[in-house]
């Protein structure tokens, strides 16, 4: 949001839209996950002293950094990528013959539905965030849970960037098919970043940050 401001002048996200993705991550995705079973690697879980494995520090601080990439990259190349015509200086409400208004509430709804699909790729990441497991796409065809939420997301998706629907309740505008499948693409390429993360070797694991789970935070 601080680097939309300072290079766009105005936030991709809007108000609406920011919850809408805290809803997302804190609300959905927890649901998704608790509704998941446990394997039998999880329940012969053993952390030691801690319940943070170096695995776990390697997805967080892995897809942190992937994540952030395609959105730089989708902010400051959406305009050629999506052929849209505006200036920094112009504002999403502006109404003006050219509708450079217009292109830039487009560009800031690609930035959203992009967003959105990450989180939803990304959830299936976590499914499974052990030492060896490429993707969590296993069984998850059982939970009955996890496929209805992301049915829901992708639904909410759809009807906000096809229909009127999707600027009365998230200020978001029509886009076109092409642009949204783009993002969609975009956003899939977490899950090949999650599979080559898997494959970083055990020295540089041992090198990333760790909080110290023996010392109080606060």
């Amino acid at each position: 949001m601080i680097v939309s401001y300072c290079t766009l002048t105005e936030g991709a996200l809007n108000a609406t839209q920011l919850i809408y993705v805290n809803l997302i991550m804190d609300i959905l995705g927890a649901l998704a996950l608790a509704s998941t079973r446990p394997t039998k690697q999880t329940e012969s879980y053993q952390s030691g002293s801690n319940i943070m494995t170096p695995e776990m520090y390697r997805q967080i601080f892995g897809m942190t950094t992937f994540m952030t990439t395609i959105m730089m990259v989708i902010m400051f190349a959406g305009k050629s990528v999506f052929n849209l015509t505006y200036t920094n200086a112009t504002q999403t409400i502006d109404k003006d013959d050219f509708g450079l208004g217009a292109a830039k509430m487009t560009h800031f709804t690609l930035i959203w539905n992009t967003f959105i699909f990450m989180q939803v790729f990304n959830l299936i990441n976590c499914r499974d965030v052990s030492a060896n497991g490429m993707n969590g796409f296993s069984g998850i065809y059982k939970n009955f849970m996890t496929c209805l939420i992301i049915l829901i997301i992708v639904a909410v998706q759809f009807f906000s960037c096809f229909t009127f629907l999707g600027r009365i309740f998230f200020e978001a505008h029509i886009t076109g098919g092409r642009e949204w499948f783009v993002t969609i693409v975009a956003a899939s390429a977490v899950l090949a970043a999650n599979s080559l993360l898997k494959l970083l070797p055990d020295t540089l694991l041992a090198k990333m940050p760790k909080l110290n789970e023996q010392e109080p935070m606060g």
